[in-house]
């Protein structure tokens, strides 16, 4: 079983409070111009549909993923088949060779209880959204990310 560092595997937890019962707080009513076309890609399923929110800071990417997340909520997802990151508080990455891999292996592990591939077979996908990954390029230079995620 994949085990991270107890502050690391801290912070996740308390990124993800929906996993203790609770609901994302002030998000605001309206929804974000791009909301109704992620919604669609992330609710259509698919073998491993990815979508891709870039843009400059503050124009509300952070706000629409926590929208999509709220709105599957409310739609009946299980709240163990989400899984947000938010790279920009996970400073412990800088000694972690593979982050991406290390925390998708941890989740499924520890919150998912199953493989993705076997997840997927029960009709019960993962979801994962991964916010302000290109900040791992500042938190651990070593990755070398910073040609393809700008």
């Amino acid at each position: 079983m994949k085990q991270l560092a107890p502050g690391l595997e801290d912070t996740l937890r308390r990124g993800n409070v929906w996993w203790q019962g609770e609901r994302l707080f002030g998000l605001p009513p309206i929804r974000r111009w791009a909301f109704p076309q992620v919604m669609a890609n992330v609710s259509g399923g698919g073998l491993a549909p990815i979508t891709v929110v870039r843009g400059p800071r503050q124009i509300g990417k952070t706000t629409l993923v926590n929208q999509v997340i709220d709105d599957l909520l409310t739609l009946g997802v299980a709240p163990q088949r989400i899984f947000r990151v938010q790279f920009d508080e996970l400073t412990e990455l800088a000694r972690v060779s593979q982050p991406i891999l290390d925390l998708a292996w941890w989740y499924s592990d520890n919150l998912l209880g199953k493989s993705f591939h076997q997840a997927a077979r029960d009709g019960e996908q993962a979801l994962l959204f991964l916010d302000e990954v290109p900040l791992l390029s500042k938190i651990n230079p070593t990755l070398g990310l910073s040609g393809w995620i700008e």
